[in-house]
Protein backbone atom coordinates (compact mmCIF):
# COMPACT_ATOMS: atom_id res chain seq x y z
CA UNK A 1 0.00 0.00 0.00
CA UNK A 2 1.20 3.43 -0.91
CA UNK A 3 1.41 6.17 1.49
CA UNK A 4 -0.29 9.37 -0.25
CA UNK A 5 0.22 13.01 0.97
CA UNK A 6 -2.30 15.00 2.71
CA UNK A 7 -3.01 18.89 1.27
CA UNK A 8 -2.45 18.88 5.40
CA UNK A 9 0.82 18.02 5.22
CA UNK A 10 1.86 19.75 2.35
CA UNK A 11 0.03 22.89 3.35
CA UNK A 12 2.06 22.73 6.90
CA UNK A 13 5.39 21.73 4.87
CA UNK A 14 4.55 25.11 2.79
CA UNK A 15 3.86 27.20 6.20
CA UNK A 16 6.93 26.12 8.15
CA UNK A 17 9.16 26.71 4.73
CA UNK A 18 7.43 30.65 4.49
CA UNK A 19 8.22 31.09 8.43
CA UNK A 20 11.59 30.18 8.08
CA UNK A 21 11.89 32.15 5.54
CA UNK A 22 10.48 34.77 7.29
CA UNK A 23 12.42 34.52 10.09
CA UNK A 24 15.73 34.56 8.10
CA UNK A 25 14.89 38.21 6.40
CA UNK A 26 14.02 39.72 9.77
CA UNK A 27 17.38 38.35 11.29
CA UNK A 28 19.64 39.84 8.39
CA UNK A 29 17.48 42.92 8.90
CA UNK A 30 18.42 43.40 12.37
CA UNK A 31 22.13 42.33 11.57
CA UNK A 32 22.26 44.83 8.85
CA UNK A 33 20.47 47.76 11.25
CA UNK A 34 23.29 46.52 14.34
CA UNK A 35 25.90 47.23 12.10
CA UNK A 36 24.74 50.26 10.58
CA UNK A 37 24.62 51.60 14.16
CA UNK A 38 28.06 50.46 14.85
CA UNK A 39 29.48 52.36 11.89
CA UNK A 40 27.50 55.61 12.55
CA UNK A 41 28.76 55.29 16.32
CA UNK A 42 32.25 55.11 15.24
CA UNK A 43 31.99 58.09 12.98
CA UNK A 44 31.19 60.23 15.95
CA UNK A 45 33.64 58.65 18.44
CA UNK A 46 35.86 61.59 19.51
CA UNK A 47 37.80 60.81 22.56
CA UNK A 48 40.07 59.39 20.63
CA UNK A 49 43.73 60.00 19.50
CA UNK A 50 44.18 61.43 16.10
CA UNK A 51 46.93 62.96 13.92
CA UNK A 52 46.05 66.12 12.21
CA UNK A 53 47.43 67.74 9.47
CA UNK A 54 46.76 71.23 7.76
CA UNK A 55 48.54 72.33 4.23
CA UNK A 56 48.24 76.22 4.63
CA UNK A 57 48.25 78.07 1.34
CA UNK A 58 46.91 82.04 0.66
CA UNK A 59 43.92 80.94 -1.87
CA UNK A 60 42.28 79.54 1.42
CA UNK A 61 42.01 82.85 2.94
CA UNK A 62 38.67 84.29 3.23
CA UNK A 63 38.68 86.63 1.34
CA UNK A 64 41.49 85.08 -0.76
CA UNK A 65 44.71 86.84 -0.95
CA UNK A 66 47.88 86.30 -3.56
CA UNK A 67 51.06 85.61 -1.64
CA UNK A 68 53.81 83.26 -2.46
CA UNK A 69 53.92 82.12 0.99
CA UNK A 70 52.98 78.51 2.07
CA UNK A 71 52.83 76.30 5.49
CA UNK A 72 52.03 72.98 6.96
CA UNK A 73 50.70 72.01 10.72
CA UNK A 74 50.85 68.90 11.77
CA UNK A 75 49.67 67.80 15.15
CA UNK A 76 48.85 64.73 17.45
CA UNK A 77 45.97 64.79 19.91
CA UNK A 78 47.21 62.85 22.96
CA UNK A 79 45.69 60.63 25.50
CA UNK A 80 46.91 62.88 28.05
CA UNK A 81 44.35 65.54 26.74
CA UNK A 82 46.97 67.85 24.96
CA UNK A 83 47.88 68.42 22.11
CA UNK A 84 51.50 68.44 20.54
CA UNK A 85 52.14 70.13 16.98
CA UNK A 86 54.59 71.68 14.40
CA UNK A 87 53.69 74.09 12.34
CA UNK A 88 56.02 75.18 9.71
CA UNK A 89 56.15 77.90 7.12
CA UNK A 90 58.35 80.09 4.45
CA UNK A 91 58.13 82.77 1.80
CA UNK A 92 55.72 84.78 3.92
CA UNK A 93 55.39 88.72 2.42
CA UNK A 94 56.19 90.38 5.37
CA UNK A 95 57.25 90.38 9.26
CA UNK A 96 54.43 87.38 10.70
CA UNK A 97 52.92 88.87 13.35
CA UNK A 98 50.63 85.69 14.99
CA UNK A 99 49.48 82.01 13.72
CA UNK A 100 46.22 80.88 15.78
CA UNK A 101 43.67 78.00 15.76
CA UNK A 102 40.30 79.12 14.61
CA UNK A 103 37.12 77.77 15.27
CA UNK A 104 35.33 78.17 11.78
CA UNK A 105 34.03 75.55 8.77
CA UNK A 106 35.88 75.76 5.59
CA UNK A 107 35.09 79.13 3.81
CA UNK A 108 34.16 80.81 6.71
CA UNK A 109 36.12 83.36 9.39
CA UNK A 110 36.08 82.51 13.27
CA UNK A 111 37.00 83.61 16.10
CA UNK A 112 40.72 82.60 17.69
CA UNK A 113 40.79 79.75 20.04
CA UNK A 114 44.53 78.92 20.56
CA UNK A 115 47.63 81.30 19.58
CA UNK A 116 50.21 78.95 18.59
CA UNK A 117 53.30 81.91 17.93
CA UNK A 118 52.84 85.47 18.83
CA UNK A 119 50.53 87.97 19.77
CA UNK A 120 52.32 88.90 23.03
CA UNK A 121 50.31 85.93 24.38
CA UNK A 122 53.04 83.12 22.88
CA UNK A 123 56.75 83.90 22.29
CA UNK A 124 57.04 85.69 18.78
CA UNK A 125 56.95 83.94 15.54
CA UNK A 126 59.80 83.14 13.30
CA UNK A 127 60.17 85.35 10.01
CA UNK A 128 60.01 81.62 8.74
CA UNK A 129 60.78 77.90 10.10
CA UNK A 130 58.79 76.19 12.46
CA UNK A 131 56.94 76.68 15.71
CA UNK A 132 56.20 73.61 18.43
CA UNK A 133 54.61 73.35 21.05
CA UNK A 134 52.38 71.50 23.47
CA UNK A 135 48.19 72.69 23.69
CA UNK A 136 46.56 72.46 27.03
CA UNK A 137 43.53 73.52 28.24
CA UNK A 138 44.91 77.15 29.52
CA UNK A 139 45.80 77.75 26.12
CA UNK A 140 42.27 77.70 25.38
CA UNK A 141 40.47 81.18 24.81
CA UNK A 142 38.12 82.04 22.21
CA UNK A 143 38.02 85.52 20.61
CA UNK A 144 36.04 87.11 18.04
CA UNK A 145 36.79 86.82 14.67
CA UNK A 146 37.99 90.44 13.07
CA UNK A 147 35.45 89.60 10.47
CA UNK A 148 32.72 89.23 12.95
CA UNK A 149 30.20 92.46 13.54
CA UNK A 150 29.35 91.17 16.96
CA UNK A 151 30.53 88.76 19.30
CA UNK A 152 28.43 86.08 18.61
CA UNK A 153 29.59 83.24 21.37
CA UNK A 154 30.70 79.71 19.65
CA UNK A 155 30.59 77.80 22.44
CA UNK A 156 34.11 77.00 23.39
CA UNK A 157 34.74 79.00 26.54
CA UNK A 158 38.54 79.49 27.81
CA UNK A 159 39.88 76.40 28.85
CA UNK A 160 37.25 73.95 27.36
CA UNK A 161 39.78 72.20 25.35
CA UNK A 162 37.81 69.16 25.48
CA UNK A 163 35.19 71.57 23.23
CA UNK A 164 38.41 72.54 20.72
CA UNK A 165 39.07 68.72 20.08
CA UNK A 166 35.70 67.74 19.32
CA UNK A 167 35.60 70.77 16.95
CA UNK A 168 38.65 69.97 15.18
CA UNK A 169 37.51 66.03 14.77
CA UNK A 170 34.54 67.20 13.02
CA UNK A 171 36.68 69.18 10.63
CA UNK A 172 35.44 72.72 11.99
CA UNK A 173 38.98 74.41 12.85
CA UNK A 174 41.55 75.77 10.74
CA UNK A 175 45.48 77.14 10.93
CA UNK A 176 45.62 80.57 10.29
CA UNK A 177 49.17 82.73 10.22
CA UNK A 178 48.86 86.56 9.81
CA UNK A 179 51.54 88.92 8.47
CA UNK A 180 52.16 92.84 8.74
CA UNK A 181 51.19 92.85 4.54
CA UNK A 182 48.15 91.17 5.41
CA UNK A 183 46.71 91.32 9.20
CA UNK A 184 43.40 89.11 8.28
CA UNK A 185 46.20 86.29 7.40
CA UNK A 186 48.10 85.32 4.63
CA UNK A 187 48.17 81.68 4.56
CA UNK A 188 45.39 79.35 6.00
CA UNK A 189 45.00 75.46 5.93
CA UNK A 190 41.49 73.98 7.32
CA UNK A 191 42.33 71.21 9.97
CA UNK A 192 42.32 67.19 9.04
CA UNK A 193 42.10 64.02 10.67
CA UNK A 194 45.15 61.97 8.88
Amino acid sequence: MTKAFSNTTIGESVLQFAALLIKSLLLLSALFVLLQQGSNAHAQEWDRGDTLKADLVSFEQVPSVLAPSHGKFEAQINDNETISFELSYANMSSAVVQAHIHFGASMTNGGVVVFLCGGNVKPPCPASGTVTGTITASDVSILPSTNVDSVIPQGIEPGNLAGLIKAIRRGDTYINVHTTNFPSGEIRGQVRIQ
